[in-house]
């Protein structure tokens, strides 16, 4: 193959592949989360968690709450390419700047999050979310931390 037809086909890839890592879902939108396969039903919200998306990470990347329950949820997207922030049955998806705002349902066995766009999450776009365990007879502390 001479050079100029090497470089157009990589110059073809190259777009193909920046293509499929910035595609157009529905900014802000927000799946509802749902009760099916939940250990924890969604019910009064009983903490806040935030996080940041940035390439390629999420910031915080470990979190803990007090108890398993439904957290209101800040995403913003810091980064230069549309990132999402998918949780259980929630998808939170933000363009570069933009910040959008939803629900997790936390089961008491604690959940994962990952970015969902191709690629995101093997580079490093994870996380958890862990559920602090009580000692018997210690009350629970109502919130999630950071």
């Amino acid at each position: 193959m001479n050079t100029p037809i090497r470089t157009l086909l990589l110059i073809a890839l190259l777009a193909l592949g920046l293509a499929a890592c910035s595609r157009d879902s529905s900014p802000g939108a927000s799946a509802p989360p749902s009760a099916a396969g939940a250990a924890v039903a969604a019910g009064p919200v009983v903490g806040t968690l935030e996080f940041e998306g940035y390439e390629l990470g999420f910031r915080p990347a470990t979190v803990q709450v007090d108890q398993p329950g439904t957290y209101a949820v800040t995403f913003t997207n810091t980064g230069h390419t549309d990132h999402d922030l998918v949780a259980g049955d929630t998808r939170l998806v933000a363009r570069p700047g933009e910040t959008v705002r939803g629900e997790i349902v936390v089961p008491p066995g604690g959940l994962e999050f990952v970015c969902s766009f191709p690629g995101h999450a093997a580079a490093g776009m994870r996380g958890t979310i862990t559920v602090r365990e009580v000692a018997a007879g210690q009350p629970e502390a109502a919130g999630g931390q950071q």
